[in-house]
């Protein structure tokens, strides 16, 4: 049953804001599932998610093209798609003859190279009643991309072979199925992701176990402590949450945003990934930055709490009078205690960063714009960028190019539709261009000794990036953006500045 607070408000709500409300529940579950951890220091847990999640294994389709095609899979409930048609050879840039080349890894033979994508699965999105609005041209636009990457050399002179594996982001059981369907199955050299693979103990399958290994750039990057369990196999364009949680409380500080010595609230939650951050990193961070007194509010890190939970964080946020409240919680349940706080006729202001993508504008989309119209952002994120009068982010003119050359919709650096394949091409070429510098017979071990090697580089979506050793995270530049209740979306509002090292 529901708790009494939310039944109270769904009685008092009106039929806008129950509809709204009931499409962010729904949706948190593609978002709130990558904070549900299990622990990497327990041995039965990571046992159980290897034998299938210690329930039955979810079935999983595969379609095999042959040594030149894709393989596509999707969970047991979604469809199966494949793509057809062989992957162009190289037409050079080899440095070595054939000859010279050896199977040096898994999933590297003498011409070619599997690599593995992770998409997130609309029929299992679907059928929670929810849909993201994401293009339904994935599994053409990897291909775009393999084929591309193919005719520009390759991996010296290897053309890639791509493998699609369309995973259900609300699932933990299918994100363990698509860790085995990557290393196991296919047996990819490495993998490319957006928002598809969000569960901790599955990141942990995929690239912090000996049976894994395996080098993986996505878009969802908890702390740096949590990074190096990978051991230099998980990399990421956006910044890791304390490096993320340094810069906000800086610059939140310099524009006085919070007066001095004001209450402050941390709404957030109490996963193992991310509560460490937030009490050991961004309230400390916070009251040197002229905090008088930091309250956090942190629900409990499963489903249930974040719908009967966030309301009573309102209530004690507005009983210690807290003036500015951070979120740093998923947006179903930020939506809720602003729900909440309105309710109550409490006021707070509002500021978010690129933690959980708050700075984006479909995930604030539904934010109640009484409780949060001129609320701040510090971000990297530069999807706003373009129509606030400003250039974009370069990068992106290559992915759409890629696209249109395909015969597939261009990729415009600010559309929400397009978000998930800019983003999969940004991580793709960092993902190549470490490969390239992994020599001619690449292993897993050369490619995490590249990363640092790539140096200053820009994201079509996070912007300036730059790696060296011990830094395998982005987003090295920032800049304030301002939410507007006209557009309901972010507009950028300052220049740019560098972010915490």
């Amino acid at each position: 049953m529901l708790p009494t607070q939310v039944r109270d408000w769904i009685g008092r709500a009106s039929p806008r804001e129950r509809v709204f409300t009931a499409a962010a529940l729904i949706s948190l579950l593609c978002l709130f599932v990558a904070s549900i951890a299990v622990r990497p220091d327990d041995p039965a847990a990571a046992r159980s998610l290897q034998a299938g999640g210690g329930g039955s294994r979810r079935s999983v389709t595969t379609t095999t093209l042959g040594d030149a095609g894709a393989v596509v899979a999707a969970n047991g409930g979604g469809q199966s798609t494949a793509t057809t048609g062989g992957v162009g050879r190289s037409t050079g840039g080899a440095s070595g003859d054939d000859a010279a080349r050896i199977a040096s890894d898994r999933g590297v033979t003498t011409d070619a190279v599997t690599v593995g994508f992770m998409l997130q699965n609309p029929a299992g999105l679907s059928g929670t009643g929810f849909s993201t609005g994401q293009r339904d041209d994935g599994d053409k636009y990897v291909r775009a991309l393999a084929d591309w990457a193919s005719r520009n050399g390759g991996v010296d002179g290897r053309r890639i072979v791509p493998v699609l594996r369309y995973t259900d982001p609300t699932s933990v059981e299918d994100q363990a199925a698509a860790c085995r369907a990557m290393v196991d199955d296919a047996k990819a050299f490495g993998v490319v992701d957006v928002a598809a693979m969000l569960d901790t103990a599955s990141l942990d399958c995929l690239t912090n176990t000996s049976k894994g290994d395996t080098p993986f750039v996505h878009s969802v990057m908890w702390s740096r402590d949590w990074q190096k369990r990978s051991g230099g196999n998980e990399v990421s364009y956006q910044a890791a949450v304390d490096r993320i949680s340094v810069t906000w409380a800086r610059d939140l500080g310099a524009m006085r945003w919070f007066p001095q010595g004001a209450t402050v609230g941390i709404l957030g939650d109490k996963c193992p990934a991310t509560e460490p951050t937030i009490l050991n990193v961004l309230a400390p961070a916070l009251e040197a930055n002229g905090a008088g007194n930091v309250v956090v509010g942190d629900h409990d890190c499963n489903l249930s709490a974040v719908v009967g939970e966030p309301s009573n964080i309102a209530t004690r946020f507005r009983l210690a009078h807290v003036t500015h409240v951070l979120v740093v919680s998923n947006f179903a349940a930020a939506q809720i205690f602003m729900n909440a706080a309105d309710s109550q006729n409490y006021h707070p202001k509002y500021s978010t960063s690129d933690w959980f993508l708050n700075t984006s504008d479909p995930t604030a989309a539904n934010f109640p714009p009484d409780q949060f119209n001129g609320a701040i952002g510090i971000a990297s994120l530069g999807s706003m960028l373009r129509p606030s009068g400003k250039t974009p982010y370069d990068g992106w003119q290559l992915c759409s190019q890629i696209a249109q050359d395909a015969g597939l919709a261009p990729i415009p650096p600010d559309g929400a539709a397009s978000a998930e394949l800019l983003g999969l091409c940004d991580n793709f070429m960092l993902f190549r261009d470490a490969l390239d510098l992994a020599g001619p017979n690449p292993t897993r071990a050369r490619w995490r000794a590249a990363i640092p090697a790539l140096g200053q580089r820009v994201s079509a979506v996070f912007g300036p990036s730059r790696f060296g050793p011990g830094k395998l995270t982005g987003s090295d530049t920032v800049h304030t953006v301002q939410w507007q209740q006209g557009c309901r979306c972010w507009r950028s509002i300052s220049d740019f500045r560098p972010a915490a090292a």
